[in-house]
């Protein structure tokens, strides 16, 4: 049986919960960049903080587009588990963003702001697995390095440490760092 709740959930109370949404296996990499998606995606956050900083109440709620969750079987003594079946690509960026509005608050000694971003990018309390279940999304195989590594930096410089800039030889650029860690550093 198929039970489809299709409410419109503000993205933190999806975060709120002791829960590890799950990417597939099988779905495609962290591909999001900043010219299509995360410039678009800051410029909605700027726009609905400044309508809140004007006391603009009455402005439209901003609609990040429909996820579908699945959820998973959980032994009771586990982290509840839910598979993403869309949108791995929006939930993942805005952990990024959380960590990076978390480090940015921790080196301006907001302390008790950066606590409440860790409250939604990170699970506490007892787990089975803390390694993985501490997440609160878990992306697919070849993102999870980058993926955990940035989550628990606790700095921009930990995350540009741990991933530096390298340049082939005779190039005039460097290279790229991996997809996650430019969202990070572009939040």
């Amino acid at each position: 049986d198929l039970l489809v709740n299709a409410n419109a959930v503000p993205i933190l109370a999806i975060f709120e919960k002791k829960v590890r949404l799950e990417v597939p296996l099988f779905q495609r990499q962290y591909v999001w960049n900043r010219e299509h998606q995360w410039e678009p995606l800051w410029e909605d956050f700027a726009r609905k903080f400044a309508e809140h900083i004007e006391g603009r109440m009455d402005a439209p709620v901003h609609f990040l587009g429909a996820m579908v969750l699945d959820q998973k079987y959980t032994p009771t003594t586990h982290v509840e588990r839910r598979q993403i079946i869309d949108g791995q690509q929006r939930l993942t960026t805005l952990q990024l963003f959380l960590a990076a509005f978390r480090d940015c608050c921790r080196s301006q000694a907001c302390e008790d702001l950066a606590k409440e971003c860790d409250m939604f990018t990170l699970n506490t309390g007892m787990m089975a697995n803390p390694v993985v279940d501490k997440f609160k999304v878990w992306p697919t195989q070849a993102d999870r390095q980058q993926f955990s590594a940035i989550l628990s930096a606790g700095s921009r410089k930990s995350v540009e440490t741990a991933f530096p800039l390298h340049r082939r030889k005779y190039a005039r650029a460097f290279d790229p760092r991996p997809r996650m860690v430019e969202a990070y550093l572009y939040f």
